[in-house]
């Protein structure tokens, strides 16, 4: 029987990146702190779990389930894979209610993780403290790892900055996976306090397992011997439309394992888990997508691609997509499609520079930075694991 418990709070959701996130996190904390029993805590607001419930339902077009077989399918990973204590709430619980009851789970330790420090307002409704500033008030030893506050409205945030100071500073380490989330603990003097350090998120850490993404591919009529483009992009139907119309002229075939694209030649985001998820970058030849954990695996597999603004930050600091590239030196393959002066021409040329130079400007600056950052992260890691022997 393993002597300690260890809860990580965070939230469990029908997201192939997100599920990485959990399942890496998870074996990396396994594997540094075998004699703790490791649970997840899975908090969801009542408005975070009814937008998941209503998302399952929307009907795409040629295939309506899609989005439910796609949270289903994840869903299940994750009960299988993870070991699960639900932790969410229909009622209005407050802030010293939730930390009651964390309380109530009697951990040794609680680590946080994912973009979760936010300080904004949604639908008018300040999000500070939520359940995962962990009071200071809490027993159990207190850390984060690859936490985020990257959407924080920096006006709100100087308003609440005694506040998180007082409460970070009772944490025993936290590890920021973004600048604007170090540059918040900077600002409010946490890491006066506390060690503060930017690490990586989990998935750079992910231990692939077997898959034949050939034959997967096959199976539903990919033929791997010719050039594949991952289209990992959700909505702007005219900017998909455009994409889709210019790889097919090259001769590009096109593949979406995310959410729902209807300009592809097969969605396949309903279809695989979070296992072929990670595996089927391999077989990409390039790579379009605004998903920050796709991001991620091209990087890792050294595919070329362009990561894209999914929504319009508050400011340039506030993008998670801009942090990712910058921090490999990547800033040529970001693009801003909201922004007023894009142009699709110029979005284009940019593709096939990124595509034309990938080996020679960009696979050196990932080889050169990866390991590095690779190392300071599990050094990060390893501290964490001693404080807690």
């Amino acid at each position: 029987m393993k002597s300690h418990s260890l809860g990580i709070l965070t939230n469990i959701d029908a997201n192939h990146g997100s599920c990485i996130f959990n399942f890496s996190l998870n074996q990396m904390l396994q594997n540094s702190l075998p004699d703790h029993e490791i649970s997840f805590l899975n908090y969801l607001t009542p408005s975070w779990y009814a937008y998941e419930i209503l998302r399952t339902v929307k009907p795409q077009p040629k295939i309506p389930l899609y989005n439910l077989k796609r949270y289903i399918r994840l869903m299940r990973d994750s009960n299988e894979l993870l070991n699960i204590e639900p932790f969410f709430s229909f009622g209005q619980q407050n802030y010293q209610q939730l930390m009651k009851e964390l309380e109530s789970r009697q951990k040794d330790a609680l680590v946080v993780g994912k973009v979760v420090w936010d300080i904004a307002k949604i639908w008018q409704t300040p999000t500070f403290p939520n359940v995962f500033w962990l009071s200071e008030e809490l027993t159990a030893v207190k850390m984060a790892y690859a936490v985020s506050a990257h959407r924080t409205d920096m006006t709100l945030f100087h308003q609440h900055k005694e506040e998180v100071l007082r409460i970070l500073s009772s944490y025993a380490m936290i590890g920021v996976r973004d600048d604007i989330t170090l540059r918040i603990m900077q600002e409010a003097g946490v890491d006066q306090h506390t060690t503060v350090q930017k690490v990586l998120d989990p998935a750079f850490f992910y231990q692939p397992r077997p898959v034949d993404t050939r034959a997967l591919l096959a199976k539903h009529g990919i033929d791997v011997d010719r050039p594949i483009l991952g289209m990992l992009f959700y909505g702007k139907p005219e900017l998909s439309k455009a994409i889709c119309d210019h790889y097919h002229h090259r001769g590009f075939q096109i593949i979406n394992f995310n959410m729902y694209n209807p300009f592809v030649d097969l969605n396949l985001g309903h279809l695989v888990n979070a296992v072929e998820w990670a595996a089927l970058f391999d077989e990409m030849d390039f790579c379009i997508t605004d998903r920050f954990h796709c991001s991620i695996f091209c990087i890792r597999a050294g595919i070329p691609f362009v990561g894209i603004e999914p929504y319009k930050p508050l400011t340039q600091d506030n993008s998670k997509v801009r942090h990712i590239l910058n921090d490999f030196d990547l800033s040529d393959c970001y693009q801003n499609t909201l922004a007023d002066d894009f142009d699709q021409n110029a979005f284009f040329e940019t593709c096939q520079y990124i595509e034309d130079h990938w080996d020679v400007n960009h696979v050196p600056r990932i080889k050169k930075l990866l390991p590095q950052k690779m190392k300071d992260s599990e050094m990060f890691l390893q501290e964490m694991a001693d404080r807690l022997v």
